[in-house]
């Protein structure tokens, strides 16, 4: 009895043993679905900072602020291109001359139908309306030019001749002023006059261009005192010479005597044989032609060297 207890007792002590074990282990368990379930919730607690970092409304402000920095540096650059631009208006282009502004509008119609008769009047030639732009130089617009040379042909102001589909705009002749002939003759006198006085004013203008370019072009007093102190120099040497001459003064020596011999020789032989072609020639055109020597001399302009009295054998060569 005593050993089946000992036995009971035994596995029940392994028995509970063997509840420890799992015990323990389900405690082990426990700590690792603990783990499990915390970093679990720490996930799920992660991830809605993660969207509040993406969605924080911080950092999209941040984000939305940057280009407005950008659209501020443009911002300045534009308003100094500006005051560049402005400051570069008044500047002078390459050429040196001032850049063209843009004429004044003129927006009032009795303003511009006045402008428009003035014109009309002081040039009074016939115009069309692109002529009439062109030569206001923009002041006026086209529609408003139109209007104002409408106008002017219903108030009997202006005259309005149509060709086809051309149209021409001319003062009314009626209301020129017309000129008595007595004054027209005045006038063309008086423009005579001026147009005399003109050619007398002309002509004197180039008398006196022409004496100041001779002025101008005539040499200084320093360049003239040099001048005359070399046609002195000239003169004397020349003089000195001159003297020498008249006196009979060995002027050379034998040796330059010879070789000016030698070469009057060379020349004298080379005149004879010259001679004698030419007149070779003389003689055959005069063979064959009917015309006498002192006709041929005369239409051909020649001479020869007994008509101006020198002969070849009077050079005399030493």
């Amino acid at each position: 009895m005593a050993g089946k207890k000992r036995k009971a007792d035994s596995e029940s002590e392994a028995e509970d043993d063997e509840d420890f074990v799992v015990a323990v282990d389900s405690e082990d368990d426990e700590e690792d679905v603990s783990k499990e379930v915390e970093e679990e919730s720490d996930d799920d607690f992660k991830q809605p900072k993660k969207k509040a970092k993406k969605d924080s409304p911080e950092k999209k402000d941040t984000k939305k602020k940057a280009p407005a920095k950008k659209t501020a540096k443009k911002d300045t650059k534009e308003t100094k291109k500006k005051a560049t631009t402005t400051k570069a208006t008044p500047a002078k282009a390459k050429g040196g001359k001032a850049a063209a502004t843009k004429p004044d509008v003129i927006k009032s119609e009795s303003e511009a139908k006045r402008v428009i008769l003035e014109y009309l009047q002081t040039s009074n030639r016939p115009y069309s309306l692109q002529n009439m732009l062109d030569n206001l130089h923009g002041r006026v617009k086209k529609a408003m030019c139109q209007k104002c040379l409408d106008k002017l042909v219903e108030e009997e102001e202006a005259t309005c001749k149509e060709s086809g589909k051309a149209k021409v705009y001319y003062v009314n002749q009626d209301k020129m002023e017309v000129m008595d002939p007595e004054e027209l003759k005045a006038l063309n006198q008086q423009i005579k006059e001026r147009q005399q006085e003109l050619s007398a004013l002309t002509a004197e203008n180039r008398t006196l261009n022409t004496k100041k370019s001779e002025a101008v072009n005539a040499p200084s007093n320093a360049k003239l005192k040099e001048r005359i102190e070399k046609l002195t120099e000239e003169t004397e040497t020349k003089a000195e010479r001159l003297k020498s001459l008249k006196e009979g003064a060995n002027l050379c020596t034998p040796e330059q005597k010879k070789a000016a011999q030698a070469t009057l020789g060379k020349y004298v032989t080379e005149w004879k044989k010259r001679k004698r072609w030419a007149m070779e020639v003389i003689n055959l055109i005069l063979d064959q032609g009917s015309k006498t020597k002192d006709e041929l001399y005369e239409e051909l302009d020649l001479e020869t060297d007994e008509m101006k009295g020198v002969d070849v054998k009077d050079m005399n060569i030493m």
